[in-house]
C-alpha cells in the first residue's frame, strides 16, 4: 500500500508491473527497475568515481623512512581535505609512518 507522505515531499517512484501491480520502486521483488533508474541518473556512476593523484603525478619516494614518512604525511592530508580518495592509498597508513619512524630511530 502506497502512501500519500509527507506535504510537499516529492512523489514517490513507482512503477506496474505486468500483473498490474504498482510497486515502490525500492521494495519490488524485481529490482531491475531500480538498478535502470538509479545509472540513468548517474547514481552508480558516481559511487565508482574515485579521486585519485594525477598520471604525471612523480613516482613516491621510498628510499628512506623520512621519505616514506613525509608521503604518508602529504596522503593523509589530501585524504583529510577531500583530495584523494582514501581507497586509492594503503589502509594502514599511520602504521606505516609510525614504523619507518621507528626504523629510522634504529638506524641513528
Amino acid at each position: 500500500m502506497l502512501s500519500a507522505g509527507l506535504p510537499g515531499a516529492p512523489p514517490m517512484v513507482t512503477f506496474q508491473d505486468r500483473d498490474g501491480r504498482r510497486w515502490c520502486i525500492s521494495h519490488s521483488p524485481d529490482q531491475r527497475p531500480k538498478q535502470s533508474a538509479t545509472s540513468e541518473e548517474g547514481a552508480s556512476t558516481r559511487r565508482k568515481l574515485r579521486k585519485v593523484m594525477a598520471p604525471e603525478t612523480p613516482c613516491p619516494d621510498w628510499s628512506t623512512a623520512t621519505a616514506i614518512r613525509q608521503w604518508a604525511q602529504d596522503r593523509g592530508g589530501r585524504v583529510e581535505r577531500g583530495e584523494l580518495d582514501q581507497r586509492v592509498i594503503p589502509q594502514r597508513l599511520a602504521e606505516l609512518a609510525m614504523r619507518s619512524h621507528e626504523v629510522q630511530a634504529q638506524e641513528n
